[in-house]
């Protein structure tokens, strides 16, 4: 099994995996006063974690190419 790979965001970390053309979470860390959002863990094609708190909002995406996990981060301020 390949290992995870940390995708880091204002909001916090989510741990990801490609196995297959796929990618699955295997574990997401909200930072302090942020909090995850409900997600489809995968696998799946393409993964998406929303971190938010009351002021800010971290849309982590995450899909994979040859074998590695490329991820999208939006960062916005509510």
């Amino acid at each position: 099994m390949p290992p995870g790979v940390p995708v880091g965001a204002r909001g916090g970390t989510v741990t990801v995996r490609c196995l297959a053309g796929s990618v699955e979470v295997l574990g997401v860390t909200p930072a302090p006063g942020f909090q995850a959002e409900a997600y489809d863990p995968g696998p799946a094609k393409q993964v998406q974690v929303e971190l938010t708190s009351a002021e800010h909002g971290s849309e982590i995406r995450v899909h994979c190419a040859n074998g590695r996990p490329k991820p999208k981060v939006k960062e916005r301020s509510d």
